[in-house]
C-alpha cells in the first residue's frame, strides 16, 4: 500500500502511547514539520482521569531552527556589517557585491523566523481537530484550566 504521509492506514489522527503519556498529530498528505503536535499525559484523579495536553513543534524542528538561526546570526551579522562598512568606505554603489552581503544574511534570518510561523499557520486548524478527536474518542469533556485555577 502506498502512503504519501509515510503512515499506512486511514485513521485521521496518528500517534503513540507509552504508559501514561501520548503524542498525537493529524494525518496529512503533505509534509509540515512545523505543524502543532499534541503531547499529553493521563493523570489519575478522585473522580476519574484528567487528560493534560499541550501543543508544540516537534523537538527536531525546534533544534534545527535554533541551529539555523544561530548560524545565520553568527555568520550573517559580521558579513552584513562588513558589507555596510565596505560600501560606506569605498563608495562603490554599482559593484553589487556589497548588496549581496546585505541581502543574504537578512534573508537567512528572515527565513529562520518566518518558516515556522508559516508552518504553524498551515496547521492552525489541527489543534482544534485533535482536541475534538480526543473528546469523541475518549468520551471526555473539555475544561478551561484558567477557570479551574481561579475558582
Amino acid at each position: 500500500m502506498l502512503s504519501t504521509s509515510r503512515y499506512q492506514g486511514s485513521a485521521p489522527v496518528i500517534g503513540w502511547m507509552d504508559g501514561y503519556q501520548f503524542y498525537l498529530h493529524k494525518r496529512r498528505t503533505w509534509r509540515n514539520d512545523f505543524a502543532p503536535q499534541c503531547y499529553g499525559n493521563f493523570v489519575t484523579q478522585d473522580k476519574g482521569t484528567r487528560i493534560e495536553c499541550y501543543f508544540d513543534l516537534q523537538r527536531w524542528a525546534k533544534v534545527f531552527m535554533n541551529v539555523w538561526l544561530t548560524m545565520a546570526i553568527v555568520f550573517g551579522v559580521p558579513v552584513f556589517a562588513f558589507s555596510i562598512w565596505d560600501l560606506l568606505k569605498t563608495g562603490r554603489y554599482n559593484d553589487g557585491g556589497e548588496y549581496l552581503g546585505m541581502v543574504v544574511p537578512v534573508g537567512l534570518i528572515s527565513f529562520g523566523i518566518y518558516l515556522p510561523k508559516f508552518g504553524l499557520l498551515l496547521g492552525n486548524s489541527e489543534e482544534g481537530f485533535i482536541l475534538e478527536f480526543l473528546v469523541r474518542a475518549l468520551e471526555a469533556k473539555k475544561c478551561d484550566p484558567i477557570a479551574e485555577l481561579n475558582g
